[in-house]
């Protein structure tokens, strides 16, 4: 990580808003930014069944996924049982 990026780091840590339950609860809310929903993926990767929720409604109103896009959802598979991989073949998503 660039040194700017650990001090942006550091200083959301610090920011109640920007903390991961803080940030949940505004998707829970209905939050659709695609920004802010590639954000939250990146987030709880390792929460499965949320970041499942998360990437599915980044997908609704993101309907050209990009290629950076579509390989963070890639990073965060669990093999071909993972509910997020039929996301992957819904959108026909090919490199």
């Amino acid at each position: 990580m660039e040194e700017n990026e650990f001090i942006k780091f550091g200083k959301n840590a610090q920011d109640p808003s920007k903390r991961t339950s803080a940030l949940k609860n505004n998707f829970e809310k209905g939050e659709k930014d695609p920004q802010f929903l590639k954000n939250l993926a990146q987030l709880t990767i390792d929460d499965t069944d949320f970041n499942y929720k998360v990437f599915k409604r980044y997908f609704e109103v993101q309907p050209n996924i990009s290629k950076d896009n579509a390989l963070l959802l890639f990073t965060s598979l669990n093999g071909y049982e993972d509910p997020r991989y039929a996301l992957i073949q819904e959108k026909k998503l090919i490199f």
